[in-house]
């Protein structure tokens, strides 16, 4: 039953529309509270796979969720009237909610969103670009760190500044990653390169333009944009390949293929099919059986430079090129089909995919670069350079003693060194961020602590940028309305429902004995309860056999048993005959009484009868489950009842036959 409810009620969006909207006509009242027809329509739809799917139903359907959803808010009116939601426990409870989805709405709406739009952006266009990049030697050494970039940027400022031609430079200069080293040939956009900052700053700079330095985890690097142009989107293409160009080759194989691919373009030009001539000309074994076509659509980034300026530039559909040589071979290309371009709500799964799945730091850039960034700019975000001084000097001295801890209470530190907003963050807290975070083998007490100083202050701008999350996000504010009204039926229902049912033993009683005569509490077959005890060895066996001898319970046999580990397992039951075999091994035996049964694949049982029963009614503990939960139907119809007198429904039923329209 709990169970049931608590889907229940993560299901309704309930108090979404706190307010009635201007022009929103009341669907409902429950005493004096309104349910509007979009609130209705907002939480049925929700319930019901969605809009499209919502409208679909009838006005029976929509009548009969009405009547649930209505019984929910009486009973979280009852749960708010008897104070629920001022109990302190019950809002902590629902702050741990908050701080558990809070940095993950946040993350969604504030990173993830706006890195699909980047991307979506972004996609529109390809970039060809080359790259200078310098080693650091030791990363976590400001004196390396500095050096590799004022390596850089006397090699910029030789191309800026001096002329010296980029290329050149790059010879001379660049560290060898062939992944970044880009030549005028390739093009590449939006998730083509494996680094986030390196596509930012390509995207960011003009064309023509060299970049300004950057870092990245082990180098400085700048860029050159040689080109930038809308993206040619998408095409299907069919090919036919004479292969051989690849790797060292002898001269009369290249010359074999050259003749065959001549011979291919020869009887193309005489009027045969492009499908005929590359199932017998092409090498491509993967294609020609299917005429030469590659079945996937691809973007010009993903083929080789040659093959993609001659396939891109075939106009329409059914055109072949002439013969295109690549690194594998000799290729005529035929345009099949072009994509049209693809609207952004179409394309943004794919997107959201590509973004939550991309390798080269995207998201946790954006989220502590940019987004974290942005905040502490808006919050107007300060720090007490004195205050840092005077932790750096305290800093010198723990390590001059061989330590990094201090004591929480050490009331020189209890002064604030940084300030996001409203919330002041103090000298210790900073210090037990650094202590914690400090990389390995890092002594340079500055470069500890400026470095904790950044990181600090971005984790707790995103802190910070939570307080007012429901103000700034009606979405958010909409689902902590559901898990705030969900906590409170369901501890209304604890104490109005199953609470009771579990511990009224009179009422349950009660309720067995106004049922007991229904086909639910009459069986047909006799049974015999029985408790069968299986241990793990003979000795142990022995040893519960005292203990039943000596009439202790089971729970204490279990116990005593287990309390080293599991060595006894103990059940209960009411076995009708045939559907336990070691029941039915001791079925006609003495009652009363317990029996040591053989071993059985190396478990020790003993089966203790107590007592045979008639067909007819089942006794009360035989059906205690069936009572518990009828009589918890019993008690939520009369508390239901109870509210409906408290709580008068009217339904408007002219608004509730429009409804979606």
């Amino acid at each position: 039953m709990k169970k049931y409810y608590t889907v229940f009620f993560i299901s309704l969006a309930c108090s979404v529309f706190a307010q009635e909207k201007k022009k929103d006509p009341v669907l409902a009242t429950i005493g004096k509270e309104k349910i509007t027809k979009s609130e209705f329509e907002y939480v049925f739809q929700k319930s019901n796979g969605g809009w499209d799917s919502a409208k679909k139903q009838s006005i029976k359907q929509y009548e009969e969720y009405l009547n649930l959803y209505l019984k929910f808010r009486m009973k979280v009116a009852d749960a708010k009237k008897a104070g629920l939601d001022k109990n302190p426990q019950f809002q902590k409870e629902l702050e741990g909610y908050k701080a558990k989805l809070a940095p993950s709405h946040l993350l969604e709406k504030e990173v993830t969103d706006k890195l699909i739009e980047e991307a979506y952006q972004r996609s529109k266009y390809e970039i060809c670009a080359g790259f200078i990049a310098i080693n650091i030697t030791n990363p976590n050494n400001p004196m390396d760190t500095a050096m590799a970039y004022r390596k850089l940027n006397a090699i910029r400022d030789s191309i800026v500044k001096m002329g010296k031609s980029f290329e050149d430079m790059q010879r001379r200069h660049s560290m060898v990653q062939p992944d970044y080293n880009l030549d005028k040939s390739i093009y590449f956009s939006v998730f083509d390169v494996p680094s986030y900052i390196f596509e930012t700053v390509a995207y960011n700079t003009q064309k023509g333009e060299v970049s300004m330095p950057v870092r990245s985890r082990d180098s400085y690097f700048i860029l050159k944009v040689y080109d930038k142009r809308p993206n040619q989107g998408k095409i299907k293409v069919a090919h036919i390949v004479a292969a051989g160009a690849k790797g060292k080759i002898k001269p009369e194989d290249s010359t074999k293929a050259v003749a065959r691919i001549n011979e291919a373009l020869q009887e193309l030009k005489s009027g045969k099919s492009f499908e005929d001539i590359a199932r017998k000309y092409s090498e491509d074994n993967t294609t020609k059986a299917n005429g030469g076509v590659i079945n996937e659509f691809v973007t010009a980034s993903k083929l080789f430079p040659e093959f993609a300026q001659a396939a891109f530039a075939l106009k329409n559909i059914g055109d072949y090129s002439d013969i295109v040589r690549t690194p594998v071979g000799w290729h005529i290309i035929k345009l099949v089909a072009r994509e049209a371009e693809t609207p952004f709500q179409k394309l943004r799964p794919e997107l959201k995919r590509n973004v939550l799945t991309d390798r080269g730091g995207r998201t946790d850039y954006y989220k502590y670069n940019v987004y974290a960034e942005r905040i502490k700019k808006q919050n107007k975000y300060t720090l007490d350079e004195k205050g840092v001084d005077k932790i750096i000097q305290l800093f010198d001295t723990l390590i001059a003693n061989g330590t990094w801890r201090i004591s929480p209470k050490c009331t020189e530190l209890n002064y604030p060194v940084m300030t996001i907003g409203k919330q002041k963050y103090s000298a210790y807290q900073l210090l037990d961020y650094a202590d914690k975070t400090k990389p390995r083998g890092l002594k340079d007490v500055k470069q500890i602590i400026y470095g904790s100083i950044l990181n600090f202050s971005r984790e707790k701008a995103l802190e910070y940028d939570q307080i007012d999350i429901e103000t700034r996000y009606p979405e958010f504010r909409y689902l902590m309305n559901e898990y705030r009204d969900g906590l409170l039926l369901f501890q209304q229902l604890e104490n109005k429902v199953w609470k009771r049912a579990g511990e009224d033993t009179v009422g349950l009683k009660k309720y067995y004995e106004a049922h007991k005569n229904e086909p639910n509490y009459q069986t047909d077959k006799e049974r015999i309860k029985a408790t069968i005890y299986t241990t793990t060895s003979e000795e142990k066996r022995q040893q519960v056999q005292e203990m039943i001898d000596k009439k202790l319970p089971r729970d204490t046999i279990a116990k005593r048993m287990n309390k080293d580990g599991v060595n006894v397992t103990i059940e209960e039951d009411y076995y009708v005959k045939g559907s336990n075999k070691f029941v039915d091994m001791v079925y006609d035996k003495d009652l009363g009484q317990p029996h040591a049964l053989p071993e059985q694949d190396k478990k020790f049982i003993i089966v203790y009868t107590h007592k045979k029963y008639p067909a007819g009614t089942k006794v009360f503990e035989e059906v205690r489950p069936i009572c518990v939960t009828g009589y918890q139907e019993q008690l939520e119809k009369e508390w239901v009842a109870q509210l409906e007198k408290t709580y008068p429904v009217k339904i408007n039923k002219s608004v509730l036959e429009t409804l979606y329209k």
